[in-house]
């Protein structure tokens, strides 16, 4: 909420959220919702991008009590196959969210980067093929963290990965280094 004015009396926003939404989700246009208007599963804590913590917490809840469950009733044989997939699944989850904050704050952080954003804006890159604002940085960075979260990742050159996803029919590449915990995103293109 820190987008935007909040009026708690009333129970509604006073100004426009200043993301303008997903082109492919029509929820997320309306700019006076709040996490795309799912208030129980999704939060929104800093007011631009809404995102299923609730969720992955309540599927690790029950991945544990399921765990739990196959643990007490096939004894320590199967307890441990059970913890092991009950640990496994709350690292996904973990690493999931890591990975989306680290995707999230280097957007941000391109955001700031004339060269690189304009680079990427570039024509040749075709990003009219996915969004209706490709010379909008923002309309582009929501394209590539879209990408970025959900698309297939691959070695990439020497040291770097890409990640492909589709989006309108039309293929999405994100390319980017990993160092120390910390993605750096270099290049962004639709063919």
């Amino acid at each position: 909420m820190i987008a935007r004015y909040y009026n708690p009396e009333h129970g509604v926003f006073l100004s426009v959220d200043p993301d303008p939404g997903d082109e492919d989700d029509p929820v997320t246009q309306n700019g006076y919702t709040y996490a795309d208007n799912n208030p129980v599963m999704m939060t929104d804590p800093d007011g631009k991008w809404a995102w299923l913590v609730p969720v992955a917490i309540a599927g690790g809840m029950v991945a544990a009590r399921y765990g739990a469950k196959y643990a007490i009733r096939y004894g320590a044989k199967y307890g441990k196959q059970a913890a092991k997939w009950v640990g496994n699944k709350a690292k996904t989850v973990y690493n999931n969210y890591k990975h989306s904050r680290a995707v999230n704050k280097e957007l941000k952080n391109i955001g700031k980067q004339t060269n690189k954003v304009q680079h990427i804006l570039a024509p040749k890159h075709n990003w009219n093929k996915v969004t209706k604002k490709p010379g909008d940085f923002k309309s582009v960075s929501k394209v590539m963290g879209k990408v970025m979260r959900k698309g297939k990742e691959t070695p990439y050159k020497k040291s770097s990965y890409q990640r492909t996803m589709k989006v309108k029919g039309q293929q999405v590449t994100v390319t980017y280094a990993k160092k120390n915990g910390k993605i750096y995103i270099s290049n962004g293109w639709v063919k």
